[in-house]
């Protein structure tokens, strides 16, 4: 039985890792030449962006060199969605196998919510390239001081305009595929949680893969909002933005948790209700005087030393699922990386670099 189950999580990862998670893995080639045809996209589109902005002023300006930065900013973000999309769903193909001697339903109810967790909808992804379109329109295509006023008269410049548009557009459209995906993925996560579950109150090893799964979601939202902020600099204003999407991805870390730390503290309350029925036990019998040879007195107090520990371990243990309460702040930190990079720029921009400028 010991080798058939790893056998059985090994089948099931293989068979889940074929499922499309998102759009660009219904293409069924190499990951990586998704990827490098991406960047290569990118770039002609900068370069072409670039080369239309020049020709609309005569020069190369500070405007000019502003809106290559915003655009080297959204390539790379586009990039790290379309990368991170595909570590998530690996983690979750991983810890789906992990966690499957631990979510306590039959195996068809698991694989409905392997589904849930790792197959995309195409009818949904088709819907959201509609809505990165009308965005590329709104924002980039009707606006006077937009794309309109780059060049347009000549058969290239509209192909030009078109493949930025187009460019524009794709980037929306994963930023929206992401929004999509890590909500469904924690939905999904939140439903496998609240199944019930195998619980180990002095060790929650087994429990671990629920919040590495989480945090690698929760870090999607870090790490866009991170791009732009290192490579266009802290926004002068709208620094209540970056604190309301660190606090979304505070939510987005723990809500899917929920159950799994419902269950951890009810078990926790139950086995501390047995530890102290165990001392109330000791403590009866040693007042009553009922045990007066000292072997059984060893004994009692070797059991209630056993007993103590064993609630000091239960009241250590976190009530969601890491190793440690260390473990716990560090992944909070991690989900308002944004923030604390905003609050640490602020400073050093403060009260740092004037430290150094000349009077």
């Amino acid at each position: 039985m010991a080798e058939t189950e790893p056998a059985e999580a090994r089948n099931s990862a293989q068979r889940w890792s074929r499922w499309p998670a998102f759009a660009f893995e219904r293409l069924r080639m190499p990951y990586g030449i998704i990827l490098a045809v991406f960047l290569v996209f990118s770039a002609i589109s900068l370069f072409l962006e670039s080369s239309l902005r020049v020709r609309a002023v005569g020069h190369w300006g500070s405007a000019e060199a502003l809106g290559l930065k915003q655009g080297i900013a959204t390539a790379a973000a586009g990039l790290f969605i379309l990368a991170y999309m595909r570590i998530i769903k690996q983690a979750a193909v991983t810890t789906l196998a992990q966690l499957r001697s631990v979510v306590q339903v039959d195996d068809l109810s698991y694989e409905s919510a392997a589904r849930r967790l790792i197959w995309a909808d195409s009818r949904v992804e088709f819907g959201l390239l509609l809505v990165a379109a009308l965005l590329a329109a709104i924002l980039l295509v009707l606006p006077d001081n937009e794309l309109r006023s780059l060049p347009h008269s000549q058969p290239l410049e509209i192909l030009a305009l078109a493949w930025v548009t187009a460019f524009y557009m794709l980037a929306f459209w994963l930023m929206l595929s992401l929004v999509y995906n890590t909500i469904r993925n924690a939905r999904a996560l939140a439903q496998l949680a609240a199944e019930p579950l195998q619980i180990n109150v002095f060790d929650p090893a087994h429990l671990l893969p629920f919040g590495r799964l989480s945090l690698v979601q929760s870090l999607a939202f870090v790490g866009v909002f991170l791009i732009p902020l290192i490579l266009l600099g802290s926004p002068r204003s709208g620094g209540w933005l970056v604190i309301v999407l660190s606090l979304l991805s505070l939510t987005a870390l723990f809500v899917p948790l929920w159950g799994v730390h419902r269950q951890i503290i009810a078990a926790r309350e139950q086995a501390l209700t047995q530890i102290s029925e165990e001392l109330l036990v000791v403590q009866h019998a040693l007042v009553g005087g009922a045990v007066a040879d000292a072997e059984k007195l060893a004994a009692l107090a070797q059991h209630t030393a056993t007993l103590i520990e064993f609630r000091r371990r239960v009241l250590n243990n976190p009530s969601w699922p890491f190793r440690d309460v260390g473990a716990v702040l560090r992944a909070s930190a991690a989900a308002l990386g944004p923030l604390v990079y905003f609050i640490l720029n602020y400073l050093v921009q403060s009260y740092i670099f004037p430290l150094f400028r000349t009077p």
